[in-house]
Parts: C-alpha cells; sequence; structure tokens
C-alpha cells in the first residue's frame, strides 16, 4: 500500500522552529530517498529587520515545503509564513507530526489579509505597479479600494472600509509622497485609522502605532505627531518600510521587507505574540 510520502515532492523546503531540532531530525529521518530536504539558515532577526528575498527564493525554489506539527513550530511566526507562502505559490504542502511519524497534506487554509491601501491620486500609475507586483508576483492578496470605484469614495464609504479590515486584525498602508502629504483625503485615512485603531480594537495588539503603515516613495518626511510617535516607541514593530531607491539593495528587496512586515503584524494582531526562531 502506498504511502503520502512516496509521493512527496523532489526538493522540500523544511519549515521549522529551530528550538525543535530533534523533531526536524527525524522528519529528515523519515524521508524516502528520492526526497532532498531544504533547511534555511536559522533567522536571528525580527521580521522587519530581515532582508526576506532571500527565504521568499529558497521557498519558491522548492517543489514543496514540509512543515513540523506541534512544538515550538506550532507558536512560530516563521513557520506560518512560510507555510502560508508556499500554500498561495501553489507548492505541495505537506506536515509531519513527530509523535506518530505519519505525513498529512496540510489542512492550513492560506491567512486572512485584509489591507486597505492609501495613496494620492498623483501617485495612482506608481502604486498600482507595485500592487500588481505583490499581487501577481508574490501572490499577496490586498484590496485596493479605488480598483473597485470609479470615484474617489465618500467619507463613510472609507471609514467602513478601514473598519472592516482593522476588525480582521488588517492594516491602512499608506504609500507616502510628497503628493500623500498634501492630500486631504489620505491624512483623512490615517487620522481616521489611528483613532479607530487605538480605541475600538479591543483585546488585540495594536502598537503605539496604531494600524497605520508607511511605506515610503519618497523622502518626505513623515507627519509630525508620526515622527514624535517614532521618538517616543524606537522599537516599536510598526516601522516605515523605505520603497524608493537607497542604491543598495534592489527594489524588490525592499517590496519583500514590506510584505513580510505586513504578514508579521497581521498575524500577531489575529494569534497573539509568537516565537520568532
Amino acid at each position: 500500500m502506498a504511502h503520502l510520502h512516496d509521493f512527496l515532492p523532489e526538493n522540500c523546503f523544511i519549515s521549522h522552529s529551530y528550538k525543535d531540532s530533534e523533531a526536524r531530525a527525524l522528519l529528515i529521518k523519515q524521508l524516502p530517498p528520492h526526497v532532498k530536504p531544504f533547511v534555511f539558515p536559522p533567522i536571528v532577526v525580527r521580521p522587519n529587520k530581515l532582508v526576506s528575498t532571500e527565504l521568499i527564493k529558497a521557498i519558491l525554489d522548492q517543489d514543496g515545503m514540509i512543515y513540523l506539527e506541534g512544538g515550538h513550530s506550532a507558536r512560530s511566526f516563521w513557520v506560518a509564513f512560510e507555510r502560508d507562502y508556499a500554500l498561495r505559490a501553489g507548492k505541495v504542502v505537506i506536515s509531519f507530526d513527530p509523535q506518530d511519524k505519519e505525513f498529512r497534506l496540510a489542512a492550513a487554509k492560506a491567512m486572512d489579509l485584509p489591507l486597505y491601501a492609501s495613496y494620492a491620486v498623483q501617485d495612482k500609475g506608481q502604486v498600482q505597479d507595485l500592487l500588481a507586483f505583490m499581487r501577481k508576483e508574490r501572490y499577496f492578496q490586498i484590496i485596493d479600494y479605488t480598483m473597485q470605484h470609479a470615484h474617489t469614495p465618500a467619507a463613510k464609504q472609507v471609514r467602513e472600509s478601514i473598519v472592516e479590515r482593522m476588525s480582521r486584525g488588517g492594516y491602512i498602508i499608506v504609500f507616502w509622497t510628497k503628493a500623500a502629504a498634501e492630500s486631504k483625503h489620505v491624512n483623512f485615512q490615517i487620522q481616521f485609522g489611528m483613532e479607530y485603531s487605538q480605541y475600538y480594537t479591543e483585546g488585540v495588539s495594536t502598537d503605539n502605532f496604531g494600524r497605520v503603515l508607511f511605506a515610503l516613495l519618497d523622502a518626505t518626511p513623515l507627519p509630525e505627531a508620526w515622527r514624535r510617535k517614532q521618538k517616543e516607541s524606537p522599537h516599536s514593530l510598526v516601522q516605515p518600510i523605505q520603497l524608493y531607491g537607497d542604491h543598495e539593495r534592489p527594489h524588490t528587496h525592499r517590496l519583500d521587507d514590506l510584505i513580510v512586515s505586513l504578514y508579521w503584524l497581521i498575524y500577531r494582531n489575529t494569534h497573539g505574540d509568537t516565537e520568532l526562531d
């Protein structure tokens, strides 16, 4: 009788917490001869500090993924991210239970990633290109309000849309430029997003910055109130992501940093604090 492990892909990414090293060794020992396991080096920094493109590339380069069930792996953000990303990329995703030494098809579904994109009308072309990359090349599900409505939405519609996304653990992504800083529409969304996340997301982590994440498209200074918050909370998890050129890393690397930061923040909101190894 054939077993699931006989049909495992040839190249498999092994997703696990490094605290579960014994269970990982057991998993690898149970693999059939045709499977070549790939183990990513330990990640020792927070998601908002990781050069994340190498991790994403490693997941995409493998034919499938096997993740550990139970133990520290069940509480690891990185296992959750790697599994979710593999599912979105259409990879074969298998779980391994070290208790009964069984491989199973993953029952997990892709994460809910409710996001609200905020940007100035003048920046629409540039932002749409960024969102297209996030959707098509990184399998990221992001809702762009302007894609669903031909005209600028009224204040009531904006509030309802933001509330709906934040109630599911989501964020406003503000694509920040000089035009955005001068836009009453963008500043209204930021203000409402801050007020809502501070007073109405009961029992859910919001950090000192609420549920608003800035993606910087140029060197325009952040709002004064935001700069004050940065000084008050220099180690906050919700840090702006620089997307414009810094002559050090490719543009796609910076977009991947934004994607992983969003995964982490939303995962914390919906699952609580997690382990980061």
